[in-house]
């Protein structure tokens, strides 16, 4: 049986062949910090809120290729797609995986009017206004 490549797996064998090789056999293995994934929670939940009648977690299968999308925004001309990144800058494994969602949804049919990275802005301060959340960066990726 083909295995199916999902987002985590495509970073890990981006970083190290190895360590894909190994989880393929021993299994995942536990990484990261504890806290990582409920800090990820809130900030796509906080994201999600900015855009009412949106559609977050869509999952989406083309072949042993497996997606899933967090943000997706109906437009006129399609859909926008939105990573959400809990960090301050979007950096190069996230344009990359950004890409991948983008490949795979319209390899499935589905049409994007445009792409992007959701991330925090590092000026916003809790309690004031005028400074936005989140900071938009739209890149085309075709």
């Amino acid at each position: 049986m083909k295995r199916t490549l999902d987002q985590a797996t495509f970073h890990i064998g981006r970083r190290c062949v190895r360590r894909l090789w190994l989880e393929d056999r021993e299994g995942p293995r536990k990484s990261g910090h504890p806290t990582a994934p409920s800090k990820r929670r809130e900030v796509l939940e906080a994201a999600v809120s900015a855009f009412p009648g949106a559609r977050t977690g869509v999952q989406v299968r083309w072949g042993q290729l497996e997606v899933k999308a967090d943000i997706l925004v109906s437009e006129e001309r399609g859909d926008r797609l939105i990573k959400v990144h809990a960090g301050t800058r979007p950096r190069a494994r996230h344009w990359e995986d950004l890409a991948l969602q983008a490949w795979v949804l319209r390899s499935s049919g589905m049409r994007l009017s445009r792409t992007g990275i959701l991330h925090l802005d590092r000026r916003h301060r809790l309690g004031r206004d005028g400074q936005p959340l989140f900071r938009w960066v739209e890149r085309a990726v075709d």
